[in-house]
Protein backbone atom coordinates (compact mmCIF):
# COMPACT_ATOMS: atom_id res chain seq x y z
CA UNK A 1 0.00 0.00 0.00
CA UNK A 2 2.79 2.44 0.87
CA UNK A 3 4.71 1.63 -2.31
CA UNK A 4 1.63 2.23 -4.46
CA UNK A 5 0.90 5.51 -2.68
CA UNK A 6 4.47 6.70 -3.18
CA UNK A 7 4.41 5.81 -6.89
CA UNK A 8 1.09 7.64 -7.33
CA UNK A 9 2.41 10.75 -5.62
CA UNK A 10 5.59 10.72 -7.67
CA UNK A 11 3.59 10.67 -10.89
CA UNK A 12 1.57 13.76 -10.01
CA UNK A 13 -1.17 12.31 -7.83
CA UNK A 14 -4.28 10.42 -8.73
CA UNK A 15 -4.86 12.62 -11.77
CA UNK A 16 -2.47 10.44 -13.78
CA UNK A 17 -4.51 7.31 -13.09
CA UNK A 18 -7.72 9.16 -13.91
CA UNK A 19 -6.31 10.33 -17.24
CA UNK A 20 -5.49 6.74 -18.18
CA UNK A 21 -9.23 5.98 -18.25
CA UNK A 22 -9.67 8.06 -21.41
CA UNK A 23 -7.69 5.65 -23.58
CA UNK A 24 -8.35 2.44 -21.69
CA UNK A 25 -10.29 0.18 -24.10
CA UNK A 26 -12.18 -1.64 -21.36
CA UNK A 27 -13.42 1.57 -19.75
CA UNK A 28 -14.36 2.97 -23.16
CA UNK A 29 -16.44 -0.13 -23.93
CA UNK A 30 -18.06 0.13 -20.50
CA UNK A 31 -18.93 3.81 -21.11
CA UNK A 32 -20.50 2.95 -24.47
CA UNK A 33 -22.49 0.10 -22.91
CA UNK A 34 -23.69 2.37 -20.10
CA UNK A 35 -24.86 4.99 -22.57
CA UNK A 36 -26.70 2.30 -24.55
CA UNK A 37 -28.28 1.07 -21.30
CA UNK A 38 -29.55 4.56 -20.57
CA UNK A 39 -30.95 4.94 -24.09
CA UNK A 40 -32.62 1.52 -24.25
CA UNK A 41 -34.13 1.56 -20.74
CA UNK A 42 -35.14 5.22 -20.54
CA UNK A 43 -38.85 4.44 -20.14
CA UNK A 44 -38.52 1.38 -17.91
CA UNK A 45 -39.30 1.58 -14.20
CA UNK A 46 -38.23 -0.58 -11.31
CA UNK A 47 -35.63 -0.91 -8.60
CA UNK A 48 -33.04 -2.89 -10.56
CA UNK A 49 -33.37 -0.66 -13.62
CA UNK A 50 -32.96 2.40 -11.39
CA UNK A 51 -29.80 0.93 -9.87
CA UNK A 52 -28.44 0.29 -13.36
CA UNK A 53 -29.25 3.85 -14.41
CA UNK A 54 -27.47 5.31 -11.37
CA UNK A 55 -24.43 3.13 -12.07
CA UNK A 56 -24.44 4.17 -15.73
CA UNK A 57 -24.63 7.86 -14.86
CA UNK A 58 -21.75 7.44 -12.41
CA UNK A 59 -19.56 5.67 -14.99
CA UNK A 60 -20.31 8.28 -17.64
CA UNK A 61 -19.65 11.15 -15.23
CA UNK A 62 -16.26 9.72 -14.27
CA UNK A 63 -15.40 9.23 -17.94
CA UNK A 64 -16.42 12.80 -18.82
CA UNK A 65 -14.32 14.20 -15.96
CA UNK A 66 -11.34 12.11 -17.05
CA UNK A 67 -11.82 13.16 -20.67
CA UNK A 68 -11.98 16.84 -19.76
CA UNK A 69 -8.81 16.55 -17.66
CA UNK A 70 -7.14 14.72 -20.54
CA UNK A 71 -8.04 17.52 -22.95
CA UNK A 72 -6.68 20.11 -20.51
CA UNK A 73 -3.38 18.26 -20.21
CA UNK A 74 -3.05 17.91 -23.99
CA UNK A 75 -4.01 21.47 -24.86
Amino acid sequence: MIIKLNSILRNGGEIVELLELTYSPLYLVMAVMCSLYLILFRKEKGCMVLAGKIYSIFILAVYLIAFSLFLRSVL
